[in-house]
């Protein structure tokens, strides 16, 4: 497997881990969910952040599978699973650099590396 296919696991873990902490009542609603909160996401917001947080482990375990065993999916279910996964990133760069919250911008950079990293694996 490539650098981009373990860098964009790597980003995925660092959301599943963020998300989690919001989630557990971490004070960092001003660099998430469009900035709105300064401190700990109210409960609704932080039911979300654990949802999100579990999709994404989600999609990382398939990524690790099929990266071990190649067996989750056929090639074109995991590319249909790439071009959602790209589609989603490249939103999320939009929606980060359009946010109000500054801190919240500056996750555009993130959003943008996975999008690269899905970009290249589809390309590659």
């Amino acid at each position: 497997m490539t650098i981009a296919y373990y860098g964009l696991i790597l980003l995925l873990l660092v959301q599943v881990v963020f998300q989690a902490l919001l989630a557990a009542g971490k004070p960092w609603g001003k660099v998430a969910w469009g900035g709105t909160y300064s401190g700990v996401l109210p409960h609704k917001l932080r039911r979300v952040s654990g949802l999100v947080a579990l999709v994404y482990l989600l999609v990382v375990t398939i990524l690790m599978q099929y990266a071990l065993i190649g067996a989750v999916f056929t090639e074109r279910g995991f590319n249909i699973l790439l071009w959602c996964l790209l589609v989603f990133f490249t939103l999320g760069t939009v929606l980060n650099l359009l946010s109000p919250s500054r801190p919240e911008r500056i996750w555009a950079v993130y959003t943008l590396m996975a999008a690269g990293c899905i970009a290249a694996l589809l390309l590659g």
